[in-house]
């Protein structure tokens, strides 16, 4: 006994569709129960800006960065960038070198400066927005 002997007229090519297209939706829909939602995570909201920035205070606690700090405040450069901070719209940026990049430096290159010198260079790591 043969498989055209079971359905009648001949129409086993119309059956092998039917199961074919079965299976395909089974298939499909066994994939969608069994694959898990992607994960979305929270996006962090951020905080809330302060009614005061102190950028000593900042940044003596957010790193090594005690040998810029000093050259922004013996240069009276922080009265600036607080000023800028606290009391415009705009915005200011400040790219702080660590400490280790000072240390790598000749001892003598940032002592021998002026104070003009020392101002100047110290610009180089603000852009005011």
């Amino acid at each position: 006994m043969c498989c055209r002997d079971l359905i009648p007229n001949g129409n086993l090519f119309f059956v092998g569709i039917w199961i074919s297209v079965l299976l395909l939706l089974c298939s499909s829909a066994l994939a969608q129960k069994t694959a898990s939602p992607p994960s979305l995570s929270p996006t962090p909201v951020p905080a809330p800006d302060p009614d005061y920035m102190n950028l000593t205070v900042l940044l003596s606690v957010a790193g090594p960065f005690h040998t810029f700090l000093n050259k922004i405040l013996s240069t009276k450069v922080i009265e600036t960038l607080q000023n800028q901070a606290n009391n415009t719209e705009e915005g200011v940026t400040i790219f702080v070198p660590k400490d280790s990049a000072f240390s790598s430096l000749k001892k003598p290159s940032l002592s021998n400066l002026t104070s003009d010198h020392l101002f100047s260079c110290v610009h180089v790591f603000i852009i005011f927005i």
